[in-house]
Formats: structure tokens, sequence, C-alpha cells
């Protein structure tokens, strides 16, 4: 029996598990069409399946609170486009992870949560779109995303995890709005093409090693709301010319900075 080119989900709510009649994750296809469908239980469902190519409708594959669930399309390696419809408020945890030929996201503005990991090793992902409505972006959630040219965060993010751009090697500038106080560890280490950086009123604290060996980045200006600024925050940083100060700058601790010797990443 030929495998069909498009595996159409029956027009019904199924509850999948990883035995259960429905169990889609080794299933050879080339495209998923969900439209229609509720789905709940869908933890792993097309875990490492290599020939998914294009899923429409994103918005019907959900959990019982809009969730599309953790390692969904997890090792995906061929799947190219997605569309996340509104409706769906949470990306769950390593979603699309080592989603490899994933080129392009738009998160809408129903999602609020970005979970840990969701798209880390997407190495072909070159173009993301917030809209504003994204409170919560985990840890390492766009880890090694190493097509990734430029990111604006919206201004309704309020929380990024460490090492959020871990390894996003051709990122060359970054938005941060006000409304992120704290950028945490790791935020955007190893970003070794990062050259310009928006820092927002608003934002408080940098953290130890958030642009660690961020080796293009020639100048950043530190608004006047920042508090804090830990040790090795700019460590590797070799082209690190120029910082710039509000007039009104009140920093009221910097720590010490180690010494950086080329050569030792």
């Amino acid at each position: 029996e030929p495998i069909p080119n498009e595996y159409i989900m029956p027009s019904e709510t199924l509850d999948i598990t990883s035995n259960g009649e429905y169990d889609v994750k080794n299933y050879e296809k080339a495209n998923v069409n969900v439209g229609g469908i509720e789905i709940t239980n869908a933890k792993y469902l097309f875990y490492q399946n290599t020939r998914v190519d294009i899923v429409n409708e994103l918005c019907s594959i959900i959990s019982p609170n809009n969730v599309t669930c953790s390692y969904m399309f997890y090792g995906c390696s061929s799947l190219r486009q997605v569309t996340i419809a509104e409706g769906v408020d949470t990306i769950g945890e390593y979603a699309f992870g080592f989603c490899k030929s994933l080129e392009q996201i738009n998160i809408p503005s129903s999602v609020k949560y970005i979970d840990g990991g969701a798209f880390w090793g997407c190495q072909s992902l070159g173009y993301i779109t917030m809209a504003e409505g994204v409170d919560t972006i985990g840890e390492y959630a766009f880890a090694w995303c190493q097509s990734l040219d430029h990111v604006v965060l919206p201004a309704s993010v309020k929380s990024i995890g460490e090492g959020m751009f871990l390894k996003a090697t051709n990122l060359r500038h970054v938005s941060i709005p006000g409304s992120i106080q704290f950028i945490p560890i790791e935020a955007f280490l190893g970003c070794k093409s990062l050259r310009y950086v928006t820092l927002g009123e608003g934002v408080q604290s940098i953290n130890e090693w958030a642009f660690c060996y961020c080796k293009s980045l020639r100048e950043i200006t530190i608004p006047s709301s920042i508090e804090y600024i830990a040790k090795n925050t700019f460590y590797g940083c070799s082209a690190l010319k120029k910082i710039y100060v509000s007039n009104n700058y009140q920093l009221e601790k910097l720590q010490y900075v180690e010494p950086y010797e080329e050569g030792s990443e």
C-alpha cells in the first residue's frame, strides 16, 4: 500500500497515548493537516518523525488549556513550516526542539508562555515574529538557533529564562524592552555575531555571563534604570570599546570582571 502524502486526522476528539490507536509519531507522512480537531494528551505525538514537512492549523492540536504539548514535534528534522493560529496560549517544553529545517515562526498574540527549549536547536530558523501578548519566555527557548539574524521582543514580555539565545551565532541585533527587569545568566552567551543591543528603560539587572563571548559587540548603552551588573557579564567581548551611560545613571553594584584572555573560550 503506498504511503499517503497527507495525513488527515479523523474529525473527532482524540486522546493520544504512547501506544494508542492514533499514535502517529512514527507515521510516515510529508504533510499533516489537523484542521478542526482537538487532541488531548499529545505529548511526544510526532516525536522524531523525520517525514513531517508542513503542519497547518496548529490551533487544533491542543491540550486542555490550549497548549502545544511538550516534545510534540521534537526532532522532526524535515519540518519546514508551521502555522500557529490564534487560540494557542502556551508553546510547550521542547515542542519544536531540533526541528532543523524550520525556517520561520509567527507567534500570535494569544500565546502567553513559551516554555523552556521550545525551539532549541532549530538551526535553520532565521525569522521570528512575536505579537504583543507573550508574557514569559523560558530558559534556552531559542538556544542554538544559528540562523537567527535579529529579534525584537514585544513590550508585553516580562520574564526571560537563562540561556534564552545561547549560541545563536548569527544573531546581530536584539531589542530588549524595559518590561524585562532581569536579564538572566547566559542569556546571549556565545552570540558571536551580536553587534547591536538595545536595552529599554526599565531593565534593572544584568546577570553573569549574559553577553559572554559576544565577540562582535562594539558598544552598548546602559539605561539609567540599571542597578546591578554582575561579574563577567561582558567577558570575552573582545570588540567592546564603548559603554554609554545616561546622565542620571546610578549603579548600585558592579561586580569585579575577570580579565579576558584571548583563546580562553
